[in-house]
């Protein structure tokens, strides 16, 4: 009666919870969720399904659980109203799990196997990939800066409301517009790195890495639904980010860890030079429209989220150029 269908973060000091797996009654998953989808492209799940093998043959360790009774739900099974998701602990679907240790050790296999999921996902066949991005649009949808809006005028609000809001969110915010203003301004005027580009994770970071707590080593990168067609090298540029973290407080970047996960990235894949030097542009481009949802409920729908302030530190633009400098150094 129950479909496993993703795995999130736990963080005690967070309203986002890791070590759960989201296990939805299929009538509600089907009713709420997945009727647009199939019904556009019956095919879907047989491709999500044919692109998780694809990467566990190439030695990328991944979790097929929500593959194992399913097939196309929509077909089985009766919509009943007011179905309600619920949660059990991961550890009753993997007992040994446990989240990344921050050891060193680490920070190496996420390297090599982030390495290997570019490389594999530049092989994916395209018809395959073309299901799974016709599926994932409404991503691309809202990573796409700005949606044909006028972001210039926007921010011009933003600095005329910012005063408003004092306190550390203010503060942030008032320190992050002039920076976002500049790199709008130099992604209007030259959008396109010229780089290649392919099928792409897009949220390979700490919280959907599954990890073993007697051997130490990483079982599943989890997560596979944000999917879409962007720079390659932004799965292993948006994870150096995200890993290269001091921990608890977000707020800078360690580069020696950034410089050692990039020499784990390339026992399996190699950074052509423009790359190298385009890594922190391609970053600050995905970043740019995360930054403008957060605004515009900030702004617009007046939703100030405790956890707002945490996702500020990790989209800092400011942080990204001086670990750009560091890196190229």
């Amino acid at each position: 009666d129950s479909l496993i269908v993703s795995l999130d973060e736990l963080d005690p000091n967070s309203s986002y919870f890791w070590s759960d797996i989201w296990v939805i009654d299929q009538r509600y998953l089907v009713k709420e969720i997945l009727s647009p989808a199939i019904n556009a492209n019956p095919d879907s799940f047989g491709a999500k399904k044919d692109l998780l093998l694809h990467l566990r043959k190439d030695g990328i360790p991944v979790f097929l659980p929500h593959f194992a009774k399913c097939g196309n739900p929509y077909e089985k099974i009766s919509v009943v109203e007011n179905e309600q998701p619920h949660l059990i602990e991961i550890t009753d679907y993997y007992p040994k799990a446990e989240k990344y240790s921050e050891s060193l050790d680490q920070l190496d296999q996420v390297g090599d196997v982030v390495g290997k999921i570019v490389s594999s996902l530049s092989t994916i066949p395209r018809e395959i990939a073309n299901v799974i991005l016709s599926r994932e649009t409404i991503w691309q949808g809202f990573r796409n800066p700005l949606n044909g809006l006028d972001f210039a005028e926007e921010l011009s609000f933003y600095q005329q409301e910012v005063s408003k809001l004092g306190g550390e969110l203010g503060a942030q915010i008032k320190t992050l517009l002039p920076i976002i203003r500049e790199e709008y301004e130099r992604f209007t005027s030259n959008p396109a790195i010229d780089i290649p580009r392919g099928l792409t994770h897009g949220d390979i970071q700490r919280c959907n890495m599954i990890f073993d707590k007697d051997s130490k080593d990483l079982v599943a990168v989890i997560d596979w639904d944000s999917m879409e067609e962007n720079y390659k090298i932004l799965d292993i540029v948006y994870t150096m980010d995200r890993m290269s973290f001091v921990v608890p407080d977000y707020h800078n970047t360690d580069p020696r860890k950034a410089e050692r996960f990039l020499h784990s990235v390339s026992n399996n894949y190699t950074l052509s030079s423009k790359e190298e030097k385009s890594m922190i542009t391609a970053l600050v481009d995905y970043s740019l429209p995360n930054i403008c949802g957060i605004f515009r409920d900030i702004f617009y729908n007046g939703f100030t989220h405790p956890d707002y302030s945490l996702h500020l530190n990790v989209l800092n633009l400011n942080r990204m150029r001086i670990l750009e400098k560091e890196l190229l150094n």
